[in-house]
């Protein structure tokens, strides 16, 4: 037993001194006469401030701006901020009414620093500098957290800010700011609001998971009561840990009105303590058989009949008297814990150890909900210790869980080996198809330039006019193919190369080159180009590849551009570097293929816009010599509106127009 109370003692100073290290032990400016002065605050240590102490206080008035002078009529008085104005004092204001709060705050300056008012309950209207923020609440409707936003935070502009707060309470018991404002970086209080959140998700899910674990233990014998009353009290506090805290309830039913969830939360703090009893009386009959436990279960059962049917104000005014309700629960449950101590009862030492973190958790929760101290809601956590006794078969499920998760993992090793050796397989087929196609390239070479030869003098003699006709469209279709099978050779070539031979060139030569090329294709379109280029650009790359990435920029700004189109020829400089711009007035490319057209072997169907010719390899080989030369190639364009192509320049000399 005694062992059990140093557990309990050195448990009590953890618990209590949570609240007390959040800020490093520096002593928190307070609010004096409505101003608080934080440019000395170090804000970079994580932790939001609180904004209590004495504020500017008009009820029953709605000022403005300090900017703008007070009614001398106003009266100014100054209000604790947390508290309600109904126990303010020597002063004795209605519950129910509306009240203005003002507070000037002195920033550091060049910080960015936002504001929380997250916790004020009740209908309120904000104004900084005499700016109107968003609103919370309703007053046409009268719901005192309708549309109440629980995790607003605005910025604060400049270095001195003057914050007024409008409130409304029209039907809670605690009128006014009762919670705390706070002030800190936007980031401090996003990681703190989810650091949070994700704690109450998991403890949530444990809950529920345990929850379910005692309902199945309890169907499957109903014999054993305390299952029952173990698995509703452990459902019971899941419901109430998605109300408190992050008000995690938000997420899951995001219209859930603010009312009902302020009944769900008052339901389940009243219901729980009937099924701690009705717990403890199943698994330990005699210590817990005393009269008061039936004397309190009445007195809850009168709360919880409050909260299921009588309008929000009366469900509020129950909060108070009830947590009187769990001081005598308390108390009654000491006594019995020590009996179940003295008289060596099964399991009774981690029993009373478990049960005395929960009532050390209540404790701390009534304690913090009148602000007797400042350490936050604990009863959710420290009951999960209590029951961790009961989760033996929770172990297992998580051991078969670990089991598939490493047959899992086995099997995920065996498919991995075979993508390896599947991807091996494929490079493997991919470089004979290479050099298939390489040496089918060379093959097909050699009788075609003959045939080109050919075709080329038959084309200088006099022949039969039908002759010479055939003669073209051999010459014509030859060109092509000696095109594609040339375009076929330097992709084999391209996909092994990972070096290249640079010299100086001239892009203006490269050009003027590519333009006589192409220059019977131009005419046939009778295409202007407009040369903006006023001076002479030497470049540092493989001549005749890079002529070839020119080649296939222009060529299809011809063959994609329309009848009397324009292709446009300029330069932008940048600081070390500038680009080549191709601009036609084609038919564009359609946005779901301007990123596909560079892909290898890639075509437009004919049917979603122009057929292009070619076998789809340009804009690829292209796309691999811009690569090797680490350069860019960049590509806009609208349907109907025609297609620019950037080309990047990083190594370059300029001169004057030549």
């Amino acid at each position: 037993m005694l062992k059990v109370l140093n557990h309990l003692f050195l448990i009590l100073i953890l618990l209590f001194s949570l609240g007390q290290c959040r800020y490093n032990n520096k002593e928190i400016p307070n609010v004096i006469n409505g101003e608080i002065d934080l440019r000395n605050w170090d804000f970079e240590n994580g932790n939001p401030i609180p904004l209590n102490g004495e504020w500017e206080f008009y009820f029953s008035d709605l000022i403005f701006s300090g900017t703008k002078p007070v009614d001398p009529g106003v009266q100014k008085t100054y209000l604790r901020v947390p508290s309600s104005w109904t126990s303010s004092g020597g002063t004795s204001y209605d519950t129910f009414g509306h009240a203005s709060y003002r507070l000037k705050l002195h920033l550091p300056p060049d910080k960015k620093l936002f504001l929380s008012s997250s916790e004020i309950t009740s209908y309120h209207i904000k104004f900084m500098n005499g700016k109107l923020l968003p609103s919370s609440g309703n007053p046409k409707e009268e719901p005192i957290w309708n549309d109440w936003n629980y995790r607003e935070v605005f910025p604060l502009e400049g270095e001195e800010v003057e914050i007024v707060f409008w409130v409304l309470n029209n039907r809670h018991r605690n009128a006014g700011i009762t919670q705390s404002i706070y002030i800190g970086k936007y980031e401090d209080f996003h990681t703190i609001h989810e650091q949070k959140l994700y704690l109450d998700a998991f403890l949530f899910g444990i809950l529920i998971l345990i929850s379910f674990n005692f309902f199945i233990l309890y169907f499957n014998d109903m014999s054993e009561k305390e299952n029952f009353y173990f698995a509703l009290m452990t459902f019971l506090l899941s419901v109430r840990m998605l109300c408190v805290g992050e008000n995690f309830i938000y997420l899951i039913f995001p219209g859930l009105s603010s009312e009902l969830e302020y009944h769900i939360e008052i339901f389940s703090l009243q219901t729980i303590p009937l099924m701690v009893i009705l717990y403890l009386q199943s698994l330990y009959p005699k210590e817990f058989s005393s009269g008061i436990y039936k004397v309190l279960q009445k007195i809850i059962w009168m709360f919880i009949l409050i909260s299921l049917f009588l309008p929000f104000y009366y469900l509020s005014l129950t909060v108070q008297p009830f947590n009187l309700v769990l001081v005598l629960l308390i108390l009654s449950s000491i006594h019995s814990m020590y009996l179940t101590l003295r008289n060596d009862r099964f399991g009774g030492e981690i029993f009373t150890l478990g049960a005395s973190l929960f009532i050390l958790g209540t404790l701390n929760d009534i304690l913090f909900s009148i602000r007797i101290i400042n350490t936050g809601y604990y009863a959710s956590y420290t009951i999960i210790l209590f029951i961790f006794f009961q989760t033996y078969l929770l172990s297992k499920r998580v051991s078969i869980v670990y089991r598939n998760n490493r047959i899992s993992r086995k099997i995920a090793e065996n498919e991995e080996k075979k993508l390896r050796s599947a991807k091996n397989e494929i490079e493997v087929l991919g470089k004979l198809k290479d050099e298939f196609l390489k040496n089918l390239s060379r093959e097909v070479h050699n009788p075609l330039t003959k045939i080109l030869g050919y075709s080329e003098m038959i084309s200088s003699l006099e022949v039969n006019p039908g002759i010479q006709k055939y003669n073209e469209e051999i010459l014509q279709n030859s060109k092509k193919l000696s095109h594609h099978m040339n375009e076929l050779l330097l992709l084999t070539d391209l996909e092994t190369k990972i070096s290249i031979h640079r010299s100086m060139s001239s892009i203006n030569d490269m050009l003027l080159e590519v333009l006589m090329d192409l220059q019977e294709k131009i005419r046939n379109k009778n295409i202007s180009i407009n040369n903006k280029m006023n001076k002479n650009y030497f470049y540092t790359c493989d001549t005749k590849l890079w002529q070839k990435v020119l080649y296939e920029i222009i060529s299809n700004a011809v063959e994609y551009n329309t009848i009397d189109g324009t292709i446009d020829l300029n330069v932008i400089e940048h600081e070390n570097h500038f680009e080549l711009c191709v601009v036609d007035s084609g038919v564009g490319i359609p946005r779901e293929y301007i990123n596909r057209v560079r892909e290898k072997f890639f075509k437009i169907d004919s049917s979603k816009g122009q057929e292009s010719s070619g076998v789809g390899l340009g804009l690829f080989l292209a796309e691999k010599i811009v690569q090797l030369h680490d350069e860019k190639l960049n590509m806009k364009s609208k349907p109907g509106l025609g297609t620019t192509v950037s080309l990047t320049h990083k190594i370059y000399i300029q001169e004057d127009e030549i």
